[in-house]
């Protein structure tokens, strides 16, 4: 950033090309920054008006803006004084109002009550908008009808807020993600079916949290042609949906496919999703029952085929059929472009001993971990032969310790005895140990988040929400010393966007 500010300031050749390095994302500055020299120290609203003011007055500059970023700790600010309407947070609409070709806000996720804030307007009128996050909160009564409705129970909006909602949409024809999530609100179903109607271009699609009502199985006979959708704590969908959803012209386009807690009944229904969706690149399936075969179901080897597929997510802790359908169906060759699997819960390692052979997987931290929530649990149960299993052995850094074992296991297992003789005389003998996996084989066994330094394997929506961040290797030192907005060298953080849900 040092480079680039010295750069607009000296050489009028490289100025248009390092302003649009500044430019294209910009962090929003709302929290003060502590490590930055007292001298230099500007209050946060101060920053961010100056920031406003540039872009209102330069619009040149105004336009290269594709990505506005709030930090975790700017967001806990916007939250607390939103309530409000604080001139920060107004001032943040202002800046969206102000970025005709923006692209992403990306880190600030508020609650959506069916009253639009200044915020809520202005990226409506957004035209290249590519992604958009709704939390549907509790719905919230203006003024007027509060004295009306008075201590009314909170459900679904009017039929002013739904259709309010629904023509929010109507300018985003370039919106490419949609992320529907549910804070204890409600949209309906029909809802949900208008608003995707409305955005022709939208090609990933995530839903989580939604009661049966709003979103079911009917539900997903309405969606588009996607690459990428992620169904998440739906109880409204069954099988009867999924079994819509498997079928070929809904698949033919998808990329990526993660279910979190829809209870698939059958294993038939998972083989058919794997071997209709051609493209299929990713799959993560996550459920606390394992997926069961019809009685009298036909098998054939391989069960489960999908020719494209890279990425495969398997969190089941129940153990089934279906487990071992998948390692027979991987030993098959019905996964021929399969390069990682990750399987928090591997009974017996079925799934580990078809991937590369690992001397490590095990971090320190793992074991301290492990002693801290074993000091929490019934003393009995520290005395079994696997104390490690008495954990929540969905947790990676239980799941490392378990896989570790299994490997270590291996090692004391002989795989070969050598014997080295010389003229008929044995002068010695060398047992060679044996190991965990295949050599060769081109999977690799992982147990690593989406997020680094996470417990769960995949990206919860509610982390998403919170705009958690995590730091980078890359150091930013701002602007060279003595000018005003300079603080000192520090991390760079990372900021989790929506495609961190894909």
């Amino acid at each position: 950033m040092k480079d680039l500010y010295s750069l607009c300031l000296t050489s009028r050749k490289w100025q248009k090309s390092a302003q649009e390095a500044m430019y294209q994302k910009v962090w929003v500055p709302l929290s003060d920054q502590p490590l930055q020299p007292k001298k230099l120290k500007l209050k946060s609203s101060t920053r961010l008006k100056r920031l406003c003011r540039t872009l209102h007055k330069r619009p040149h500059i105004a336009g290269l803006v594709k990505e506005l970023r709030v930090s975790a700790q700017d967001r806990a600010v916007l939250e607390i004084i939103a309530k409000d309407k604080d001139s920060a947070f107004e001032l943040l609409a202002s800046l969206v109002a102000a970025c005709p070709n923006l692209r992403k806000l990306t880190g600030f996720y508020p609650s959506y009550g069916h009253i639009a804030d200044s915020l809520v307007i202005e990226l409506h009128r957004i035209t290249k908008l590519k992604e958009r996050a709704w939390i549907i909160g509790p719905k919230k009564l203006s003024p007027a009808q509060s004295i009306i409705q008075g201590s009314a129970p909170r459900g679904l909006p009017s039929p002013a807020q739904t259709s309010a909602f629904v023509s929010r949409h109507a300018g985003w024809s370039s919106l490419q993600t949609l992320v529907l999530g549910s804070d204890n609100g409600r949209l309906g179903s029909e809802v949900i079916y208008a608003t995707l109607r409305r955005l022709p271009s939208v090609r990933h699609l995530c839903v989580s949290n939604f009661v049966a009502e709003d979103f079911n199985d009917d539900t997903i006979q309405g969606l588009p042609i996607l690459y990428s959708l992620r169904l998440e704590n739906l109880p409204g969908v069954t099988d009867r949906g999924l079994s819509y959803l498997s079928e070929p012209q809904m698949l033919r386009s998808m990329r990526k496919i993660i279910f979190i807690n829809l209870e698939f009944v059958s294993a038939s229904l998972v083989s058919r999703i794997l071997t209709n969706a051609r493209y299929l690149t990713k799959f993560s399936l996550t459920q606390d029952s394992m997926p069961e075969l019809p009685f009298g179901a036909a098998l054939s080897q391989p069960f489960f085929v999908s020719p494209r597929l890279r990425f495969l997510h398997w969190d089941i802790p129940e153990p089934g059929v279906a487990q071992d359908l998948l390692a027979d169906s991987i030993k098959a060759g019905g996964f021929p472009s399969l390069r990682f699997i990750r399987a928090p819960v591997d009974e017996d390692g079925k799934l580990q001993r078809l991937c590369r052979p690992l001397a490590e997987i095990a971090q320190p931290s793992d074991y301290e971990v492990a002693v801290a929530d074993l000091s929490q649990t019934d003393p009995s149960t520290k005395a079994a032969s696997d104390p490690y299993k008495t954990l929540n052995i969905r947790k990676l850094s239980i799941a490392r310790l378990m896989a570790q074992k299994r490997i270590e296991e291996a090692r004391k297992r002989p795989a070969a005895r050598v014997v080295v003789e010389e003229e008929g005389v044995v002068r010695g003998s060398h047992t060679l140990r044996s190991y965990m996996g295949i050599l060769g084989s081109k999977i690799e066994y992982i147990l690593e988040p989406d997020i680094d330094g996470d417990e769960k394997a995949i990206a919860d929506v509610g982390e998403l929400l919170r705009g958690d961040t995590t730091l980078g290797d890359e150091t930013c030192s701002g602007a060279p010393s003595g000018k005003r907005g300079g603080h000192s060298t520090r991390r760079k953080e990372k900021l989790m966007g929506l495609e961190t849900l894909f």
